[in-house]
């Protein structure tokens, strides 16, 4: 009798300790100080929001469970200028296609098991943004820095299988 209670209690815990996908912890260090995240504290609160959210999403879809990416967001310059014009309310986002590309300089740390995998700081950016014919994003807010962390994250840390 008292085996059949321990049985399922350590295949519970066993269970518990495998995450069901792949951790991404995202901080932003000395986010007032980023050259562009939004005018207004409540803007730049939203996009840093936004971008957190994006980065867990690839994490959940593309890396192994087993692994955790923390990601320390160390500056923002969203693609386009921003203007003090208003329009239905909202503030107005020019984009030129010259040097106001998206930029996003980060820190981050991939781990496996208690092993390092990765560790680096970089500056992800997308020059030609607007010439990106990948519409995938184009109704969601920040679609040019989305396509841009899509392609960076794929690059840094999706294994190719190697041909057979």
């Amino acid at each position: 009798m008292r085996m059949k209670l321990c049985v399922p209690l350590v295949l519970m815990f066993c269970v518990a300790a495998i995450p069901a996908h792949a951790a991404v912890v995202v901080s932003f260090a000395h986010a007032d100080r980023y050259t562009d995240a939004g005018r207004f504290t409540l803007d730049s609160r939203h996009v840093l929001a936004e971008l957190e959210q994006h980065l867990k999403r690839l994490g959940e879809r593309l890396l192994p469970p087993y692994e955790t990416l923390s990601i320390e967001v160390l500056d923002v310059d969203l693609a386009g200028d921003d203007r003090a014009i208003q329009r239905n309310g909202a503030d107005v986002r020019v984009l030129k296609g010259t040097a106001d590309w998206p930029s996003i300089t980060l820190r981050y740390t991939l781990e496996a098991q208690g092993k390092t995998l990765q560790r680096r700081e970089e500056t992800v950016s997308d020059m030609n943004y607007l010439m990106r014919t990948d519409n995938r994003y184009s109704q969601e807010a920040l679609p040019y820095e989305k396509r841009m962390l899509d392609t960076w994250f794929k690059a840094r840390f999706v294994r190719q299988e190697s041909a057979r």
